[in-house]
């Protein structure tokens, strides 16, 4: 013979608040490091330094493609601080990444693509370890009407 055993429902004040994982700690500080080191990566392209300047210049971009560049990792810097925003952030500073690694490589060697590579690096964990966020900021534009950009190929037709 088996007995039931009748539970209350659970509510808000009924529910127990559960600490957050070490792993989310640990990306939080992640996107605050990176944050940091984008703002202080994308000012000075702001600025227009000669020196930078010519570096870019050097790479076949021009003073409003650094500027463009410089906006883009200052905005970067700011969705990576968004909870609703970080995952999507995350992945944009990754394709940036991986145009500078790529173009570091290309005009000037191998061994001054380790600071790109290294911020690629961080910004693909952030990344990875934030998709969920990216999957539901998708799913959420969506459903309002405002579909995100589809990939090559992937375009719905009908």
């Amino acid at each position: 013979m088996s007995t039931m055993h009748a539970t209350a429902p659970r509510t808000a004040s009924t529910s127990r608040v559960r600490a957050p994982k070490p792993a989310t700690g640990r990306l939080w500080f992640a996107q605050a490091v990176l944050a940091f080191a984008y703002v202080g990566a994308g000012a000075p392209k702001l600025g227009a330094d000669p020196h930078l300047v010519a570096k870019f210049a050097d790479l076949g971009i021009s003073a409003a493609g650094m500027h463009t560049i410089g906006v883009l990792e200052i905005a970067g810097a700011a969705g990576l601080l968004i909870p609703r925003l970080v995952g999507a952030a995350a992945a944009a500073l990754v394709a940036l990444m991986v145009g500078a690694v790529t173009l570091t490589v290309v005009h000037v060697g191998g061994v001054d693509a380790i600071g790109p590579a290294g911020f690629l690096g961080v910004a693909a964990v952030v990344a990875w370890g934030r998709r969920d966020r990216t999957v539901r900021l998708a799913a959420d534009l969506a459903r309002a009407g405002r579909r995100p950009p589809t990939l090559i190929g992937q375009a719905r037709h009908g």
